[in-house]
This record gives C-alpha cells, sequence and structure tokens, in this order.
C-alpha cells in the first residue's frame, strides 16, 4: 500500500510538471509570437537644395518595439523612373553627385523591415539645382608674348566677343605676379549686343624689372563665364646700346671623329628673344681645322636650329676642342664643343645617327612641349629609317619613318605632354631608330614640375538676413597640387553690410583642404533689398566667389536687449546622430565659432539619457576665430542595443545656452548571439512532444522501481 501511495504521489508531481512546463511554454509562446512590425521610418535627402557637385544623401530612422534588427530597402527615382534599389542596415544611402544632372528630380523612398514584416513606407525629394543661363564670349589677344626691356612700356591689343544671343557686359582686369610689372585695360568693363565684338589695349609696364619672365594675366568674367589669357613678357637682355642679358645660347653635341677624316659636331643655336634675330658663327681650333657649313643664320622668335661644325684633325687618339663664337645684336658668347679622336681601323657599320640634346626640357602639367633631335645618315645612299618613342609620359613623334638623302641630317620633333597624374620629376623619352639589322636608342630628358591647383567652392549662399543681425557661410579650399601652397582671402564688398573672415591668410599641404567662415553682419539700417559681395582667394592663381544675400526687416529691439545675433557664439557643425557599442567610447568633434570682436568662453556640455556619459569641454574663444572640440562620449554596458536614444548639445556662455537635438543609435555588440535557452524554443510543438516522452520514460521507470521488488518476494515464496 505505501508503495502504490509513493507511485500515485510521484505520477501526479510528473503530470504537474508537465502542465506547468507546457503553461509556461504556452506563455513564452503567447508572447514571443506575435511581431510589431517598425514604425514608419522618418526620411530626408540632404542636401536639400543640391546642386551637381553635390552627393545625394537619404537619411532613413524607424523604431522596432520589439527589438529587431531594421534593414532598410532604399528605392531612388529619377525624374519619375526608378533608378536603383538597394537593401541596408545602414540608415543612409546615396547617389554619386556623376549621376545627377541640372534640374534633375530625384525621390528617395524608403521602407523598414525587420525580418518578418514591413513597415508603411515613406520618402523625400530633392531637386538638382538647374544652371543659370551662361552666354560664352570669347577674349583673344594678338600675341601670347612680348619682348620688353627694363623701364618700357607696351600694349597688346586683344578683343571681346560676345557669342550669346543677348546682350552682356563683360568685366576686364589684368593681372600681374611681380612688383616690377604694371598692367592695365583701357576699359574695366564693356558691353556687347550679340555677336559684337570691340578692339581693347592692354598696356604693360616694366619697372626697373632685370632680365627674366614675367606673366600677366588678363581677365574677362561675365555673370558666370570667366575668360584668362596669359602673356609672358620677356625683359630681355638688349637695353639699347648695352647689352644685359643673354639673346641667344649655343649648345654643342658632343661626339667622336676618326682620326685622318672629316667629322662634324652638330651644334644647337637658340633664339631666346621674341623678335627675330641674326646670328654670326665663327670657330677658332688649334692643331687642325674647323668651320661652320653656315657662318650666318636667321633664327624666328623662339626659334631653335641644328648648324653642323665641320672638323679636320689628324691628332692621335685624344679629346679635343673646338671653341665657338655667337653673336647677335650686340650680344655674344663663347662655347666649347668637345670631341674625341678615334683611330676608326674597323669602321662601325653604322648607316645613321642620332644626335640629341643634353640639357633637360621643362614641361608643365597639362601642357604640351616639343622636343627635337637630329637624325643623320652616314652612307653615300639614300636611306629609310624607321622611328619610334617609349616614355613614362605621352609622347608622339611627328614620323614615324623618314627617307634620308646620303649624307643628309634632319631635325625630327616629338611632342611631350605631362598630364596631370604623372609624377613631377625628371622623365625619359627613348627614341629608337633602325633600318635593316642597324638600330640605336637614346634617351631625351624632359622634367616636368610639379603642379599648381587648388578647388576653391562655396558650401551655402543666397541667405537671407534680417536687419539688425548676420549670416554665415562656408567657403571651402582645398589643395589638389603637388606642393604645398600659400593662400590669401580678401574681400571686395560694396555694401554697408560688415563682412569678415575666420581667416585670411594660410597654407595647405597636398591634399589638404580646410574651411573658412565668411560672417556677414548687416546693420539696422541698411535698406532692403539683393546684395552681393566678391571673395577672392588668391595664391599663383586667383579665383573669385559671390556671395549673394537679401536683407529683411529685423524685429524692434529694447535697449535692454542685444541689438544684433552676432553677438553669441555659433555651433557651426555638430554630429546630428552618433552610433555608440555599448561599454566602449566614441569621440565627437564640434565646431564653435565666434563671430564677435570680443573673447568668448563657453561650455560644451551633453544631456544624455541614463547610462550615457560625456565629460563637458570649456573653452575661450578668440575674437572671429573658431575651434573644434572633440570629446568622448559612452554607452554602459546595461544600455539596451538596437535603439534610438534622444539628446541635446548644449553649449553656455554666460547666462545664455543653445541647444542642439540630436540622436544616439546603440549597435549590438559583435559577436555570437546569445541562445534562446531551452524553455525558449521556437517550435512549440517540438517542446510538448519533448516533455511527452520524458513522462512516459519517467512513468515507466517508478513502475519498475514499485513493482520489481513485489515480484521476487511471490517467486521466493512459491520455492
Amino acid at each position: 500500500m505505501e508503495k502504490q501511495k509513493i507511485l500515485r504521489f510521484l505520477t501526479a508531481f510528473v503530470i504537474l510538471a508537465f502542465f506547468g512546463a507546457a503553461y509556461a511554454q504556452c506563455s513564452y509562446c503567447c508572447n514571443y509570437c506575435p511581431n510589431n512590425p517598425p514604425s514608419k521610418p522618418s526620411v530626408y535627402i540632404t542636401p536639400s537644395n543640391p546642386t551637381t557637385d553635390d552627393d545625394l544623401y537619404c537619411y532613413a530612422n524607424s523604431y522596432d518595439a520589439d527589438g529587431d534588427t531594421i534593414t532598410y530597402h532604399y528605392r531612388w527615382y529619377r525624374n519619375g523612373s526608378l533608378y536603383t534599389t538597394t537593401s541596408t542596415t545602414s540608415n543612409y544611402s546615396f547617389i554619386s553627385r556623376t549621376a545627377t544632372k541640372d534640374c534633375d528630380s530625384w525621390k528617395c523612398v524608403v521602407t523598414a523591415f525587420d525580418g518578418k514584416d514591413y513597415s508603411e513606407e515613406n520618402y523625400d525629394t530633392a531637386e538638382i539645382a538647374c544652371a543659370p543661363v551662361c552666354y560664352d564670349f570669347e577674349l583673344s589677344t594678338d600675341t601670347q608674348s612680348i619682348s620688353m626691356q627694363s623701364n618700357d612700356t607696351a600694349t597688346v591689343n586683344f578683343w571681346v566677343k560676345n557669342h550669346g544671343n543677348a546682350y552682356q557686359c563683360i568685366n576686364l582686369s589684368a593681372r600681374t605676379y611681380s612688383s616690377y610689372i604694371d598692367a592695365w585695360t583701357s576699359r574695366s568693363s564693356i558691353c556687347l549686343n550679340p555677336n559684337e565684338s570691340k578692339l581693347l589695349a592692354l598696356t604693360i609696364k616694366t619697372n626697373n624689372a632685370s632680365q627674366g619672365n614675367y606673366t600677366v594675366k588678363l581677365r574677362g568674367e561675365s555673370n558666370c563665364t570667366v575668360k584668362e589669357k596669359e602673356i609672358t613678357v620677356n625683359v630681355s637682355g638688349y637695353c639699347g646700346p648695352v647689352v644685359c642679358g643673354p639673346l641667344i645660347d649655343v649648345v654643342p653635341i658632343r661626339t667622336t671623329i676618326c682620326r685622318a677624316s672629316k667629322g662634324t659636331i652638330s651644334v644647337l643655336v637658340k633664339n631666346l628673344t621674341n623678335r627675330e634675330l641674326t646670328v654670326s658663327l665663327e670657330s677658332s681650333s688649334t692643331g687642325f681645322a674647323s668651320s661652320f657649313e653656315q657662318s650666318t643664320i636667321i633664327l624666328s622668335p623662339r626659334q631653335e636650329r641644328y648648324v653642323n661644325l665641320n672638323v679636320y684633325t689628324s691628332c692621335n687618339t685624344c679629346e679635343q676642342y673646338v671653341t665657338i663664337y655667337a653673336r647677335a645684336d650686340g650680344y655674344s658668347l663663347q662655347r666649347r664643343a668637345y670631341f674625341t679622336v678615334s683611330d676608326c681601323l674597323t669602321p662601325e657599320p653604322r648607316n645613321f645617327t642620332i644626335e640629341v640634346p643634353n640639357a633637360c626640357t621643362t614641361v608643365e602639367k597639362m601642357q604640351a612641349v616639343n622636343v627635337a633631335f637630329t637624325i643623320k645618315n652616314l652612307t653615300r645612299y639614300a636611306q629609310t629609317v624607321n622611328l619610334q618613342t617609349v616614355s613614362t609620359i605621352v609622347s608622339e613623334i611627328e614620323q614615324t619613318s623618314i627617307t634620308l638623302d646620303p649624307y643628309e641630317s634632319r631635325i625630327i620633333y616629338i611632342k611631350a605632354y605631362a598630364r596631370e597624374q604623372d609624377e613631377p620629376k625628371k622623365h625619359y623619352i627613348k627614341v629608337y631608330a633602325w633600318q635593316d639589322n642597324y638600330r640605336e636608342k637614346k634617351e631625351i630628358c624632359v622634367d616636368v614640375k610639379a603642379m599648381h591647383k587648388s578647388n576653391v567652392t562655396l558650401a551655402n549662399n543666397d541667405l537671407q538676413i534680417a536687419q539688425c543681425s548676420f549670416g554665415l557661410y562656408t567657403l571651402n579650399v582645398e589643395n589638389k597640387g603637388d606642393t604645398e601652397e600659400s593662400y590669401t582671402i580678401s574681400i571686395n564688398n560694396p555694401t554697408k553690410a560688415n563682412i569678415k573672415l575666420s581667416e585670411s591668410n594660410f597654407r595647405l599641404q597636398p591634399g589638404e583642404g580646410k574651411e573658412i567662415f565668411i560672417t556677414v553682419t548687416v546693420p539696422v539700417d541698411m535698406p532692403l533689398g539683393d546684395y552681393s559681395a566678391d571673395i577672392v582667394v588668391e595664391n599663383s592663381s586667383i579665383w573669385t566667389r559671390t556671395i549673394y544675400f537679401t536683407v529683411t526687416k529685423g524685429e524692434t529691439t529694447t535697449p535692454s536687449e542685444p541689438t544684433t545675433t552676432a553677438d553669441r557664439p555659433i555651433i557651426a557643425s555638430y554630429p546630428v546622430q552618433i552610433a555608440l557599442i555599448p561599454g566602449y567610447e566614441r569621440e565627437v568633434s564640434v565646431v564653435v565659432y565666434n563671430p564677435t570682436k570680443s573673447t568668448v568662453n563657453a561650455t560644451i556640455e551633453f544631456y544624455l539619457p541614463y547610462g550615457f556619459y560625456a565629460q563637458p569641454k570649456s573653452i575661450s574663444l578668440a575674437p572671429e576665430a573658431s575651434e573644434t572640440i572633440t570629446t568622448s562620449v559612452s554607452a554602459d554596458e546595461k544600455v539596451e542595443p538596437g535603439k534610438y536614444y534622444d539628446g541635446k548639445l548644449l553649449m553656455r556662455y554666460g547666462e545664455s545656452t543653445i541647444e542642439k537635438p540630436f540622436k544616439i543609435y546603440v549597435e549590438k555588440p559583435a559577436g555570437p548571439a546569445a541562445g534562446p535557452g531551452l524553455f525558449a524554443m521556437e517550435n512549440p510543438w517540438l517542446f510538448g512532444l519533448l516533455i511527452i516522452v520524458a513522462f512516459v520514460i519517467i512513468i515507466f521507470i517508478l513502475r519498475v522501481f514499485v513493482s520489481g521488488p513485489k515480484k521476487a518476494e511471490v517467486m521466493l515464496y512459491r520455492r
């Protein structure tokens, strides 16, 4: 009887345990199975007023009550047609500026998905700004270079023609890059009817300028088009009866001459001026005879020409030289042409020879230069020679094959072009020439100079500024060249507004950029209307960016109120969203600008929810200066991940406070996810089946345990 009671008790206990587990599983299932879809995402495209220079970013934020991971489905439409789709857990998608065009209409449609259900879709639109109607015009000069003397004045004619179909006015100016050169245009502006052209004059004056090359930049600017022409001013060495600089140069080409035979030395004669020159050539030598094939040559401006110098010598094997004398317009120079005398017992089987200049030719990036070399037929027969060039820069030879008469010499030109990506250094053009089995290879040096290139853009424009208030513009300057650049910024302000720069002189390394803050303060008595001012950025080049603003009516203030909002600092840049991982820190940068004329002391604080931490920072801002404050924001390990939290950025100064709201998204830590446990199985029927099997096994074990001894007792009694 006792054993039967124990069996009944255990049976009842197992039944209760089974129903308890089933109830727990049912409770879990009831709580788990229903799914709450994500909330309708908030969607916005930035920038709100884009141009073709802007990438389009579509930001989306949704909330899931179950804490599920949200995947955002982005659909981009261009002018009503589907352009692209993407799915990602990131809260943004973007379109590259290369895909946008003027006047495009873009639409970003976003749907949030938590793995089971979709949210309602939401969207935002943006219109690409239409380019202003620009009318082209022509700015041309009758020359690209001019030769002058020191303390001289010259005039260069230039034409301006309106190629548009509407009346337009063009501003004219001239700029020099040396205090020794002055330049000005006959008119500062000109207005032209469609297809009308006018002849104007550019006056250039040299002020005690030393010998050398100077640059004058002629500039024409319409409402949206800029044309520039550069004129090289060569202050040459001939100053009336006195020679004060080189007019010509002579470059002998070293060669080898066989003893007791006629030899030829090639001599390159250069005209360094911008006018025609007559050059006289003479030679002298000791112990042998020498003479030029042409004792007088006429060179056009900047022309280079090879002349043969014949040498007759019978000396033993040795190194000799010929003294060369060159004269032009009272200027003279002397050079030595070295050559080697060889026995030449076994004549070299050469059919031709290539002679290249010893000096390196200089070229600017994105420019081309012609490089000359001489090829000479050494036989008494006419022959055809094949030519080819190989180089690390772009090179193009004018002829790939050439037919030479007996003993003929000919100058061949190679056009070398330096690209933007070419490394600024000395490059070598390999010249290959071959005819039958004979080949020659020579190298020509081309020195690629470092590129000076910058990018200047206005991040925002066309502001509305109330009387007795101010507006803030951002100017971005980038150094895209190969060398460090120095920049100077000035303001051409024809208005009554007070315009200040956060920085006017600075230097940038290659690839470096800088933001310049421009503050426009409008006085209380400034008339309402539209205004503009020019921001001029200068280094080796010049950029003009025009800021536009509209003065609107300001609010009436009492004597106890500040008369302008420019008496406070500005939070110029801060993150609108911060992503954190529990237990880790994330650095956050805030840019603060002080547009006032006095030092401002301020404190940067973060107003954060429970479980988030950030240290406040105190700063002292100099007048009209900006500063970047960096601090760390962290989240406690107990903060629930996968959710958005609201925070505020506070800047306190004096008794005032500026607030900026932002969002904090807590990411889930990387690594394997925690398992659901035995009683959190996703299939409740499988769990119930396991409980029933366990129940049957336990009952079987208990019955064996209870009935087993009784059977043994009966068997013993029978014996």
